[in-house]
């Protein structure tokens, strides 16, 4: 289903969503920092000043932040014209609200945000036949006891992807991925190391400094190369792969 970019409808909700999470993560991080400031004044034993003066500004930062995002939520949310809307849960039905008389409050909805200010019928277009029928009473009973469809698109690639990880091209590539990630991080990690054996020698560093830093380029450009190999190894593997998908 392809429907109009940039609807107003669809920016000010995806705004909405976005100011909606941030608010609550924020209310979750006043939720652990009241949780430590509690722990520390219940301790028996006597901690630092600091120790409960820090507690307490983490408080008063968290809960500044908590405001802040709330009133960018309020705001966001004073554009709401009064416009469709669309939440899913996930295994289960799409519902015009999170109110829903058939769910729970630890239910679980998706906001489906690029659908607001459509219709019933797109909404089926795009995820399949599993409307609520008591969200939507006048919605046709197919439109309502059908399946998931980006949920079982997403269940039918994880399974093609999960067998063409046991064929032996699928484990060549996998194996070639992870030599890839481990040599780039240790190059990573040597250039790292390099920096700050620099800084140190800028002083009177101890002999083990100066030495472990007149090794340190030849490690590098060892490990580059082995690199350059286990990338060659990983792009061989991916063109085996694509071959042997291509011939089955």
């Amino acid at each position: 289903m392809k429907t109009v970019a940039n609807r107003r409808e669809v920016e000010i909700d995806t705004k909405i969503a976005e100011t909606y999470s941030r608010w609550r993560i924020t209310c979750a991080g006043v939720a652990r920092a009241t949780k430590t400031l509690r722990l520390i004044e219940k301790r028996k034993v006597s901690v630092p000043s600091s120790t409960y003066e820090k507690a307490e500004a983490s408080l008063a930062v968290a809960k500044f932040n908590e405001r802040t995002a709330y009133a960018e939520y309020k705001e966001a949310d004073n554009e709401y014209g009064g416009w469709s809307r669309f939440f899913l849960v996930p295994m289960g039905h799409i519902h015009s609200s999170t109110s829903c008389s058939t769910c729970y409050v630890t239910t679980a909805f998706s906001w489906l945000p690029e659908l607001s200010g459509l219709t019933e019928k797109d909404a089926v277009s795009e995820y399949g036949e599993i409307l609520c029928s008591v969200c939507f009473p006048s919605a046709p009973v197919e439109w309502t006891n059908g399946v998931n469809r980006k949920e079982a698109e997403a269940k039918a690639l994880a399974a093609a992807l999960k067998e063409i990880s046991r064929s032996a091209e699928g484990k060549k590539v996998e194996s070639a991925r992870k030599l890839v990630s481990r040599k780039t991080y240790r190059l990573e990690h040597l250039n790292e190391r390099l920096t700050r054996l620099a800084e140190w020698a800028l002083g009177s560093p101890p002999a083990y400094v100066v030495e472990e830093a007149s090794e340190a380029p030849k490690l590098i450009a060892k490990t580059e190369r082995e690199l350059a190999r286990a990338e060659a190894k990983l792009a061989a593997a991916l063109e085996a792969l694509d071959a042997a998908l291509a011939s089955g």
